[in-house]
């Protein structure tokens, strides 16, 4: 697949190409590690607050004026 397809036939065998290797991926799935099957994620990136809108003013005020 290093070469750019140009024609019709590259490009059908580049597909075959990709679709075997990605046969390959499924069948050796045990490999694969699942979105949240370690039950860790990096603090430092995302962040450690317990609430999603930690920081964020989360009332709504009544009237118009700001609280």
């Amino acid at each position: 697949m290093a070469k750019i397809a140009k024609t019709h036939e590259d490009i059908e065998a580049q597909i075959l190409e990709i679709q075997s290797k990605k046969a390959t991926l499924v069948e050796e799935g045990q490999q694969r590690v699942g979105l949240d099957s370690t039950g860790f994620y990096d603090q430092e990136i995302y962040g450690g607050g317990d609430s999603r809108f930690e920081g964020y003013v989360t009332s709504i005020a009544a009237n118009e004026q700001e609280e």
